[in-house]
């Protein structure tokens, strides 16, 4: 019975929360600087989701401190699971959430980042910020949810969801991104139904 439940639930959780999106999916990062060919797709995607930082939005990402948070999300959530203390995914899910409510200046890990990598930051690709949030609003929905089943005596459920998140940063660590495309799914079918305004 607890392997039925699980099952459903890790294939919900195995979204990587940032990296590249696959070839053929990533977003073009000129695709809001201007208007469209008639022939072009409005989702035409070239070959890396990293925008270059002359092309990138200011509240663009800087990629080395995307990685920084894939890391810190990967250990902490790796070591609450070795250790058995929840209470070190409950300290991801404090650091992801308060850029979620209330803004970058809220993000300790982007403070952290601009310390460590100081005027390298200028010249680095960066991820789009979109997408960024995209897959943070995934990541605190899915470790809110792995508290709940920890405050419930459900260890084995939240410890599932926990490992599946790990996985996902460990597939984002490696350049695949199935919440991008995820992301990007959605994005498509709203302009399907929506038209351009949508």
């Amino acid at each position: 019975m607890k392997r039925a439940m699980l099952t459903p639930l890790c294939f919900l959780a195995i979204i990587p929360l940032t990296g590249t999106i696959p070839t053929g999916l990533q977003r073009n990062p000129h695709h809001d600087q201007g208007a469209r060919r008639p022939e072009e797709s409005p989702f035409a995607m070239p070959a890396t989701s990293h925008v270059p930082a002359g092309a990138a939005h200011a509240d663009d990402i800087p990629l080395p401190i995307v990685t920084l948070s894939r890391w810190f999300y990967l250990v902490c959530l790796l070591a609450g699971f070795l250790l058995q203390q929840p209470l070190l995914t409950t300290l991801v899910l404090a650091v992801v959430l308060p850029p979620l409510l209330w803004g970058k200046r809220w993000n300790l890990l982007a403070h952290v980042g601009r310390r460590l990598y100081g005027a390298k930051l200028a010249a680095a690709p960066r991820e789009d910020r979109r997408l960024i949030r995209f897959n943070n609003l995934i990541l605190a929905t899915l470790l809110g949810v792995a508290q709940i089943f920890f405050l419930s005596g459900l260890h084995v459920v939240g410890w599932g969801l926990v490992l599946a998140v790990c996985g996902a940063v460990i597939a984002a660590l490696a350049g695949y991104c199935v919440g991008c495309a995820l992301y990007f799914q959605l994005k498509l079918h709203r302009y399907r139904f929506f038209g351009a305004k949508g």
